[in-house]
């Protein structure tokens, strides 16, 4: 890269000089990231979300069993949680069809299959708590928009069904308990009362005094709490063998409330232990019982057991003393009652059979009356505020078009990058004043280079007609066939700095070499050799490249003889020559050959046929008198040499003419191959007038973006032609 301070200007040089390497970096980064967006993008969800609102309910009526029905633990947190339990997400799944409705818990946790349809809906499900509302906002995620609807929907109406279940389980529950002992106390009572009416029938009317029916119902009520008591402890050590077996005591426990044997304790710690239950089965859907969190449900479950177990033991023994002296009791009373009348005693037991089972009766029938006025009311905490819609769009929408946007800006930045990169790493010699310093030769000339598609173009509004091939060798003798473009003034102000060199120093021979191939040397004689011709003085063209013949291709000639016949004495070298008779008898036209002056001054020598080693005829003295000869009749001699790197051929021809114009196209050529080429003619003494720059564009060098050429329109008149060639054309390669 040049070493030169940069600006502006030379930045934007340096973008339009590697504008191939920025565009396909940036289109591949572009298409790259457009690629993997569209493979890598996520399966669209969908958010559908349905909201309920829970609140505390109190009944008016005050029902026995009051205080089993609500946990000092249920809180809005504790029913935001209970959205997401196993309980109400089966019912969910069962009201979607996804699991048979006749299917119990116990399969549903054993079967795999449908336990996994519950740790999907859980992993579906989101419940949150509005801002500092009562309102549960259920939120459920799917890729299907439909399923997403159907299921916050299913939740909400399940969670609302299955709160007023809850709620309203033990109120049920309870009157159709009171509904069976209705039933059984009943028919207690009719037998009782058949007895006692089938034992006054039989026996007669007995009388007992006043002492004696004391005495007697003071049995009585001693039995029945003898036996009232012993319910109590018999209910008391089932509950017992529950927690040990089964962990918690299930509600029918408590059904049997005549004896009495709950308590408001027994009952909190028996709700916070079906509540830790509860949460220790949702966990288990997902863990597995050695996981910290199972685990430490597990410790709290423990210690519930154990003071739940301390209540009842105590509650046990009080009973069980209770029941002792009851016995005392019965056991001194049996000697009196032992001396009454067997009938009186049997008569007593009868009737206060009867009157128990009455009282019992008026008892229930009360109860009743007060679990279906209970059951009426309906307790409803959970109403459903919103309902879910159908979501219109995912939550996740591809970002295939941000994304590509992203990939063009990093590979535009890349691009950039990479464009000052290879700059700096590019060996070639970007100014002309790095050209000059380099090699401490003068840049004679700035040749732009010629795209053949918009020359092309241009000649065929003037040439219409022609071949391929025509057109291709119209384009390189552009100066000829289109004198006013950009690329023929270039050549003109070439022509101008050899006619300095001339006066100067008296330079009539030239030989035009470059250090590699394709770098343009051909395409240069033959302009430059025009361009004289046109201001009248006499031209000769000599193809000295007598390895890659190319000169008698571009004007239509015959090769033989050329050059080589002249230099092994076949021929005198003037017999060689074609003037402009044998040019139009060429494959060119002649009315295209005289459309512009100055081609009648060209002459043209072929490198005639092959020769096995040119360079040993080259070194001839023949060459030399040739060469004086040629001066004598022409004001210039051209010769189009080989490159100078690849063989000598350039480099004894460059030692016997009067100068040399080394040929080089910025940014093909390395800068250690044009130094070595200078050098390699420095070697043979050869005169190297200087340097011409060949095939630009404008942005290879700051010199070069200002540089323009004017032509003048008929009448006169002025006028700059767009853009120069120079500003729109950069190299090859």
């Amino acid at each position: 890269m040049a070493q030169y301070e940069l600006n502006i200007r030379d930045y934007w040089r340096i973008v339009r000089k590697r504008k191939k390497i920025i565009i396909s970096i940036t289109i591949a980064l572009t298409f790259l990231t457009t690629v993997i967006s569209i493979i890598n993008r996520p399966k669209p969800i969908y958010e559908a979300t349905a909201s309920v609102k829970v609140e505390k309910t109190t009944s008016v009526a005050g029902l026995f069993l009051e205080v089993l029905t609500l946990s000092p633990g249920d809180t809005l947190a504790t029913q935001t949680v209970m959205i997401r339990s196993f309980p109400v997400l089966q019912r969910v799944a069962k009201r979607l069809g996804l699991i048979p409705k006749d299917v119990s818990p116990d399969e549903i946790r054993s079967n795999p299959g449908y336990s996994r349809i519950i740790s999907r809906l859980q992993s579906m499900i989101k419940a949150e708590q509005e801002g500092n509302t009562n309102i549960i906002n259920i939120t459920v995620r799917s890729s299907d928009p439909d399923e997403a609807q159907k299921v916050a929907n299913a939740v909400a109406e399940e969670f609302k069904a299955y709160n007023l279940f809850e709620r309203n389980k033990q109120v049920i529950e309870a009157r159709q308990f009171i509904e069976k002992q209705l039933k059984v106390v009943g028919e207690r009572l009719k037998a009782a009362e058949n007895r006692l009416k089938e034992f006054k029938e039989r026996e007669g009317l007995v009388s007992l005094t006043d002492e004696q029916s004391r005495l007697v119902s003071r049995f009585s009520e001693l039995e029945a709490r003898r036996d009232e008591i012993e319910g109590k402890i018999k209910e008391i050590r089932a509950q017992l063998r529950m927690i040990e077996e089964k962990k918690a005591i299930p509600e029918e426990a408590f059904k049997g409330f005549v004896t009495g044997t709950e308590t408001p304790l027994i009952v909190r710690l028996n709700a916070k232990l079906s509540d830790l239950l509860l949460k220790r089965e949702n966990l288990l859907i997902n863990y597995l019982p050695a996981h910290p969190k199972v685990r430490e449900i597990d410790i709290q479950i423990a210690n519930i057991r154990k003071e739940m177990r301390k209540e009842l033991e105590s509650k046990l023994q009080a009973l069980e003393r209770e029941k002792a002296i009851l016995e005392d009791q019965l056991k001194s009373l049996e000697k009196e009652v032992s001396l009454l009348p067997e009938r009186a005693v049997e008569l007593a037991r009868l009737e206060r059979e009867v009157r128990i089972n009455e009282d019992l009766f008026s008892l229930l029938k009360s109860k009743y009356q007060e679990a279906l006025i209970k059951e009426s009311e309906k307790i409803e905490e959970v109403s459903i505020v919103r309902h879910a819609l159908r979501p219109s769009r995912p939550k996740n929408p591809p970002k295939v078009g941000v994304n590509a946007f992203l990939g063009f800006l990093i590979g535009l930045v890349f691009g950039l990058i990479s464009a000052f990169v290879w700059e700096s790493l590019d060996t070639s010699i970007g100014t002309i004043e790095d050209v000059e310093a380099y090699l401490n030769l003068p840049v004679l000339g700035v040749t732009p280079h010629i795209d053949f598609e918009e020359t092309r173009a241009e000649l065929e509004k003037l040439y219409p007609g022609l071949d391929e091939e025509t057109y291709r060798t119209y384009a390189t003798l552009i100066s000829h066939f289109l004198p006013k473009s950009i690329a023929s003034e270039s050549f003109r102000a070439l022509r101008t700095n050899v006619e300095f060199l001339q006066k100067e120093k008296g330079v009539r021979a030239i030989a035009v070499t470059s250090s590699s191939i394709g770098e343009g040397k051909t395409t240069v004689v033959l302009n430059l050799a025009i361009t004289i011709a046109q201001t009248g003085k006499r031209v000769l063209i000599v193809d000295g490249d007598l390895r890659n013949h190319a000169i008698h291709h571009y004007f239509g000639i015959e090769r033989e003889p050329g050059l080589t016949d002249a230099i092994l004495g076949h021929i005198k070298w003037q017999d060689a020559v074609k003037n402009i008779t044998d040019i139009m008898l060429g494959r060119l036209r002649v009315e295209d050959l005289l459309a512009t002056p100055g081609m009648d001054n060209v002459s043209v020598m072929t490198s005639g046929k092959t020769l096995i080693n040119p360079s040993e005829f080259l070194n001839s003295s023949t060459v030399d008198t040739i060469i004086d000869e040629m001066k004598r009749f022409y004001d210039y001699v051209l010769f189009d040499t080989p490159p100078v790197l690849p063989v000598a051929d350039a480099v004894i021809l460059a030692s016997k003419v009067d100068g040399v114009l080394l040929i080089y196209q910025v940014g093909r050529v390395a800068r250690s191959a044009l130094k070595r080429s200078k050098l390699v003619l420095d070697n043979v003494s050869a005169k190297v007038l200087g340097v011409v720059l060949n095939g630009l564009k404008a942005e290879v060098s700051p010199d070069f973006y200002h540089m323009s050429y004017y032509y003048y329109r008929k009448e006169g008149k002025e006028k700059k032609k767009g853009p120069s060639i120079l500003q729109r054309f950069t190299f090859k390669g």
